[in-house]
């Protein structure tokens, strides 16, 4: 079976592959790009086509059964947004036809999504995020935009799978559409639980000092962990975490520093040793279509505390995981106090936590989205009046 795999990706993952370099740093999503080696690996031709802002004109790589193509997109969101990303849109409509493939598993629901159900192959759209969520707690245009780019793709018929329960219930309720529920898959090798250090650190690692990550809550409830625990040390990775960046700034700015470490972001392979140094994994995020790095927390051991109220996140964790109200400082100071206090539970929770991310293996996601597009490639296409 061919398949073309759209969407943002990490395009340094697919280089082993086809033995070369790629001349752009593509997106830091590796997920789609561990889901095109998996579809390899399984004995398929597989046509991977991103978009980057690093590229000027089209880039193609070609190795085997695997053909990776990189499409210019503009720089500046602006521009994407106010024609809702026409350019990159057709562009990828056109590589997708021009590869022909039996079928398409295109990721979000924006322009990779709608240039898919444009194509003359059948498409499946995983449904990765719910865009009026995102909207409402960054309120920035650009998002608005976003959001109506995924009523647009969401109200076009077609195969449709989400990483939860929390994004499919709503796909089902708002579009009157199906949409099967695949878990995101992860690489839990590299996770092995390691001895953290005497020094109770506290790890977060998110994408942006934001309202919807709601880091400014855990940094405001600091101080009254450190009463309690005079020698915990806060540790923020991810962008803008970085020493004098945006969320030092205003940490400085509002007095919270005392026992915080800023690393800013951190490369893939990084990420377990950070996570294996910690005593637990704090996630303040107001909102979660799955969580990734809960999945990585737990497989690192890591007892993890997150939002009763923030999307798929208390879900995913289960009892491995500590749900609270994450906009309340108190109720976040008390629940890390606990789990640096009581070491029995810490214990129970860590070893349920590798329990539970066992269950988010790569492999188990990869199959059973395989299954999904063996069924769709062998259905008759049909578009609808807007597509033609």
């Amino acid at each position: 079976m061919h398949i073309a795999l759209t969407g943002p990706m990490t395009l340094s993952m697919l280089e082993p592959e086809l033995g070369a370099p790629v001349p752009s740093e593509g997106f830091p999503f590796p997920g789609t790009a561990q889901l095109v080696l998996d579809y390899l690996r399984a004995g398929h031709r597989v046509t991977a086509i991103t978009t980057g802002f690093d590229v000027a004109a089209p880039v193609r790589r070609s190795s085997g059964d695997l053909d990776v193509v990189v499409l210019p997109s503009r720089a500046r969101g602006r521009g994407r947004a106010f024609d809702f990303f026409r350019e990159e849109r057709h562009a990828i409509t056109a590589e997708l036809d021009a590869a022909a493939p039996d079928v398409i598993h295109a990721h979000w629901t924006y322009e990779f999504g709608l240039a898919a159900r444009a194509a003359s192959a059948a498409a499946l759209v995983s449904v990765h995020d719910w865009a009026p969520a995102i909207a409402r707690l960054n309120r920035h245009p650009y998002w608005y935009f976003r959001w109506v780019m995924q009523i647009a793709c969401l109200l076009r018929r077609g195969a449709l799978v989400a990483p939860s329960s929390y994004i499919a219930d709503r796909v089902r309720r708002w579009y009157r559409q199906p949409c099967a529920v695949i878990p995101n898959g992860v690489e839990l090798s590299a996770f092995t639980p390691v001895r953290p250090s005497e020094q109770p650190v506290v790890a977060m690692l998110n994408v942006g000092f934001t309202d919807r990550k709601n880091v400014g809550t855990a940094l405001r409830a600091w101080p009254a962990v450190r009463r309690a625990h005079p020698e915990a040390v806060l540790t923020l990775a991810g962008p803008d975490f970085e020493p004098g960046g945006v969320a030092e700034a205003w940490a400085r700015e509002h007095d919270l520093t005392s026992g915080v470490r800023f690393l800013g972001p951190l490369e893939p392979d990084a990420v377990p040793a950070f996570l294996g140094g910690a005593a637990l994994f704090l996630h303040t995020s107001r909102e979660e279509s799955f969580g990734i790095v809960l999945v990585e927390a737990m497989a690192a051991g890591l007892p993890v505390i997150v939002g009763a109220d923030s999307g798929a996140a208390p879900d995913v964790v289960r009892p491995a995981g500590l749900a609270i109200d994450v906009g309340d400082v108190d109720a976040v100071a008390r629940a890390v106090d606990q789990l640096l206090s009581d070491p029995a539970r810490h214990a129970r929770m860590s070893r349920s936590g590798r329990d539970v991310a066992a269950e988010y293996t790569v492999e188990r996601s990869s199959a059973a989205h395989l299954e999904l597009l063996q069924e769709l490639a062998g259905a008759p296409r049909t578009r609808t009046k807007d597509e033609a």
